[in-house]
């Protein structure tokens, strides 16, 4: 409760972007004679781009994936025009093309690879699609075996949140620096958009317990933070008002927040008053809860999305967990990192949530990638009570397995939720004095507020190496007490020159700080 009191003033937090077309390069250098080949990877039928393709440098015996809309960016550094880059997709025909061949064109076109049940002799008969996913479940432990392990990792946060309209109306106010004129003009400068990316390169160590949870180290190799930051003036003249009141209750006083019926005492100190962050004001210790914080933050990213891989959840699993709320059809067959595998396409009947296409292997069962999102209408959480307003509105994900040795490893998790909120309610700040009887109301402050808005999240991570480790080496391992954050307010190619990652997002792109 004690932040309540700043609801209205957190909703400044926000800002715009600008627009632009994307670009397709072939190649970049850099200063530090880093090559880069940037391109993008269609359909063949239809020019569609293929989301999370995979691009392999052979020689290297490494690669990244394409981005959501395709294109992706490889360092060939210390490669020449002969070597050659293996790009593949499940249910597409694996193409090889050298170096010099992507440099006359980047544009990499894939073809469908899939046979019709009617044309697949070796089925014998129709298969049931229940009961081949119903073998994934069972065969989970058998093709997904947890290891203690070292990952070489890139992970992308996003953020984005839009107010869709936002009005004040200053009912009553006894501060006499909070009028209508003064609200009038908060409300007339507060941008419509925020937006922010955290990229982060690194090691991560993995141990796990059998009567334990699993535990994490992160070792990160660089990490870049961009974020709009906005001119907070007139909420900081705002804040200033309400602190001198604050810090200026007496003993025999309170503070108490009200919205409609609902309402309750605020317990005030001078450290609960604060908004925003004041970097000249940071120190070693600031920097220090700022490396906890980056820790915690990315170790619950990489904890979500690998917990996520297990199929354990039955709500965001739902047409793997609870077969009766789906329509499936095995839509044909196609082979997968030389491995067989059925195409299975589902949706929902009246009370499933998702649709989507699953690859699973005809022999271990594995479910080796699955792309899916909410079917149209439905939707997750769904709150309207009280002038309060919640919907999980999207929820898409992609994520796919690679087979090593005789197992299968997360190699891409992408999982993005978007919600929308609303707030159509009257708020009361109210300072009170005690006395024996009924307090005596002081000052007061009451603003009507009409509130809507929208946000969405992501988080992809690409395992781009796994290798097998002992405990010793786990614990021996110890995290960086300090770890340099690089802050920027609008995208550069410069920013992951020489390494490997996913291509950043269009909208990354285009990206640009207000003026």
């Amino acid at each position: 409760m004690k932040q309540f009191l700043f609801f209205i003033i957190s909703l400044l937090f926000i800002s715009k972007g600008i627009s632009q077309t994307e670009e397709n390069y072939i190649i970049q250098n850099d200063t530090n004679n880093h090559k880069l080949i940037k391109g993008i990877i269609l359909d063949a039928g239809n020019d569609i781009p293929l989301p999370y393709a995979n691009i392999f440098l052979l020689h290297k015996n490494s690669g990244v994936v394409s981005n959501e809309a395709g294109y992706f960016s490889l360092d060939i550094s210390s490669s020449n025009d002969e070597d050659s880059i293996r790009i593949s997709y499940i249910g597409y025909k694996t193409k090889e093309l050298t170096i010099k061949e992507l440099k006359i064109s980047s544009n990499i076109s894939l073809k469908e690879d899939h046979l019709m049940l009617n044309n697949i002799t070796l089925f014998g008969s129709n298969p049931d699609p229940i009961k081949i996913i119903e073998k994934v479940l069972e065969n989970r432990s058998m093709n997904y075996k947890e290891t203690n392990c070292k990952k070489h990792v890139f992970l992308r946060n996003r953020y984005i949140s839009n107010v869709k309209e936002i009005n004040f109306d200053h009912k009553k106010s006894s501060f006499l620096d909070i009028n209508e004129k003064r609200i009038e003009i908060l409300e007339n400068e507060i941008p419509q958009q925020t937006v922010s990316y955290k990229d982060f390169l690194g090691d991560v160590y993995v141990l796990k317990g059998e009567s334990e949870s699993t535990k994490l180290k992160i070792d990160p190799v660089k990490i870049i933070e961009l974020e709009q930051k906005n001119d907070l003036t007139n909420l900081g003249e705002l804040e200033e008002t309400f602190k001198k009141e604050f810090i200026n209750t007496k003993n025999n006083e309170y503070w108490k927040i009200k919205t409609g019926i609902i309402g309750g005492k605020l317990e005030i100190d001078e450290n609960s008053i604060s908004v925003g962050n004041n970097k000249s004001e940071e120190n070693t210790d600031t920097l220090t809860n700022q490396n906890k914080e980056l820790f915690r933050s990315q170790k619950w990213s990489i904890k979500n999305l690998t917990s996520f891989s297990t199929f354990n959840d039955e709500e965001e699993w739902e047409f793997l967990h609870n077969t009766n709320k789906y329509e499936y059809t095995i839509y044909g067959a196609t082979v997968a990192n030389g491995e067989e595998v059925y195409i299975i396409d589902f949706k929902p009947d009246h009370r499933g949530k998702f649709k989507g296409r699953m690859y699973i292997t005809m022999n271990t069962h594995a479910l080796v990638r699955v792309d899916y999102e909410y079917d149209k209408g439905k939707v997750g959480t769904d709150l309207q009570l009280f002038g309060i307003g919640f919907s999980e509105n999207t929820f898409n994900v992609s994520i796919y397995f690679e087979k090593k040795q005789n197992y299968y490893q997360l190699k891409y998790c992408s999982k993005m939720e978007g919600y929308e909120y609303s707030l159509d309610r009257s708020i009361s700040l109210i300072k009170k004095k005690r006395r024996l009887f009924i307090d005596k109301k002081l000052e007061q402050i009451k603003i009507g507020i009409n509130f809507s808005g929208a946000s969405e999240s992501s988080i992809e991570m690409l395992v781009l190496e796994e290798n097998k480790i002992n405990q010793d080496q786990f614990y021996n391992f110890i995290e960086k007490e300090n770890t340099e954050i690089i802050y920027v307010d609008q995208f550069d190619d410069e920013l992951w020159k020489g390494y490997s990652i996913i291509e950043p997002t269009k909208q990354m792109k285009e990206y640009k700080k207000l003026k």
